[in-house]
């Protein structure tokens, strides 16, 4: 039995607004950001002498538990902040590498919200906030629903500037996944060579109490990474309008950089159903909950 365990939270970019790149090299974003209740999972086997990695899971195959892994990167980051003996993690890959549901960023604010729960002095919000920014542009919303009580998280500036965004009717999810791996440095490069819709702000969101509320909003919004997606990855177009004519699906739309589209369904059912016909036609597919923080 494993000393701990953690789900590593699929993330879903409900909207994604981005804006020209700064002569930084960042790209200033607007989005709204929910979690499904399924992922990879995270555990810790026993105390080591130095932090250690081991991988499994249907989608682990070619993934290196080396020392640039974000599990092995948050930990050390974590003891540098606070006392706790090294381990080693279990990562059971369940989600496809490059896929914009998180991946590698979520098993990175996975690994800070298990330590912390390990720490003799845990640490604070504000501590794991900037422990996360180490993890990338998502690091910061990816380890929200952790220590965070909200249906869903809206993320400004480059990533970091984290929020609780709306409440949300109960809904299901459906992801699916073409098995293409889509580069995120690549989707951005072909980003930068057309011009930056403006403006990037997302609407006024103040209530999504109802699955109408949850349609409109997602009519009204876009991802805008998704053009230069498709162009790398032609599947992504064929998956979103094949999800979106499924009986039940209040809206679909690309997560993140891609290739991964998800549904948004107020029944179960009809999410059971959309993800076992994707299945079924040889795409990565999965249907779950939203995650609320503090469900079962």
């Amino acid at each position: 039995m494993p000393l701990a365990e953690i789900q590593s939270l699929a993330k879903i970019n409900l909207a994604l607004h981005v804006g020209g790149v700064r002569p930084d090299g960042y790209h200033p974003v607007d989005t709204l950001c929910v979690f499904a209740a399924a992922g990879d999972v995270l555990s810790i086997e026993e105390e080591t002498d130095e932090f250690a990695l081991v991988i499994d899971g249907e989608e682990g195959a070619g993934l290196s538990p080396s020392t640039d892994n974000l599990v092995l990167r948050a930990a050390r980051a974590f003891a540098l902040a606070a006392e706790i003996r090294p381990v080693r993690f279990r990562l059971t890959k369940n989600v496809p590498v490059a896929s914009g549901i998180g991946g590698g960023t979520s098993n990175g604010a996975a690994a800070l919200a298990l330590l912390n729960q390990r720490a003799s002095v845990p640490l604070s919000v504000a501590g794991l906030m900037a422990l996360s920014q180490g993890l990338g542009a998502d690091g910061p919303v990816c380890l929200a629903p952790y220590i965070m009580s909200a249906d869903s998280f809206r993320a400004r500036g480059i990533g970091f500037e984290v929020t609780k965004g709306p409440t949300l009717p109960p809904l299901h999810i459906v992801l699916a996944n073409p098995r293409q791996a889509v580069p995120t440095g690549a989707v951005f490069r072909a980003f930068d060579k057309a011009a930056a819709p403006s403006p990037f702000d997302l609407p006024e969101m103040a209530r999504l109490a109802s699955s109408g509320d949850v349609a409109s909003f997602l009519s009204g919004t876009r991802n805008d990474l998704a053009p230069s997606a498709r162009v790398i990855c032609s599947a992504i177009a064929a998956l979103e309008e094949e999800m979106s004519i499924q009986p039940g699906c209040l809206g679909a739309r690309m997560s993140g950089s891609g290739a991964t589209v998800f549904g948004l369904y107020s029944s179960v059912s009809a999410a059971t159903r959309a993800a076992r016909r994707f299945v079924a036609e040889g795409h990565w597919a999965v249907s779950s909950p939203l995650f609320v923080k503090g469900a079962s």
